[in-house]
């Protein structure tokens, strides 16, 4: 029942926020800056964007466009970035044409998805990004042994943890991956970029 409670909680954008920096996002947002800033970003579509954490990561940008399912989320980023695209959507079914982005991102997200609809989202996500364009995933890693990241998890909504390998394997059926990382903060986590196959 708390567990319940607490996750109900999150709904709230600012306590939704609030518990992202809990669980280390500040480290997770210093990784994930270093691979951006590497490439220009173009037009960038986040899925499951929130409440726009990783906005201020992303600031040369063509368009910028948060995808989010939760319309008290979206309506969050809205306020705060109104000049940007926010779209209530399905991550599993991106509303939008085919090659469409040149930066597709998907940052602590694809937990909240079972494998059928995780794998329908990286498709997704590889249609409507363009030929040269790249996809950035973040997750937090599954490890029972971790003893921080067994806590974390018991307060997360998302209900499919996984391990590296097996986020790898997802993102690896619909992409080519160009670089993959592992890092620490609370949770562990895997941080990769990836191409469209063929190119």
């Amino acid at each position: 029942m708390l567990r319940a409670m607490l996750q109900g909680l999150t709904r709230i954008p600012s306590v939704y926020a609030a518990s992202q920096y809990f669980a280390g996002v500040r480290m997770v947002h210093a990784r994930l800056s270093v691979r951006l800033s590497r490439r220009k970003l173009g037009t960038v579509l986040d899925v499951g964007g929130g409440v726009g954490l990783v906005r201020p990561l992303c600031r040369e940008t063509r368009a910028y466009v948060c995808l989010e399912y939760a319309p008290r989320i979206l309506a969050s980023f809205h306020r705060s970035y109104p000049a940007d695209g926010a779209v209530l959507g399905d991550a599993a079914r991106l509303p939008f044409a085919d090659e469409s982005f040149d930066t597709v991102l998907c940052v602590m997200m694809l937990h909240h998805l079972d494998d059928s609809a995780a794998r329908e989202c990286l498709a997704q996500s590889a249609r409507v990004l363009r030929q040269s364009g790249r996809l950035l995933m973040v997750e937090p890693l599954w490890n029972p042994s971790r003893l921080r990241g067994r806590m974390l998890w018991r307060l997360d909504r998302g209900s499919h943890p996984r391990t590296m390998q097996e986020n790898l394997e997802l993102v690896g059926a619909a992409f080519e991956i160009v670089y993959a990382e592992r890092f620490s903060a609370h949770h562990e986590y895997v941080l990769c970029e990836a191409r469209l196959r063929g190119l």
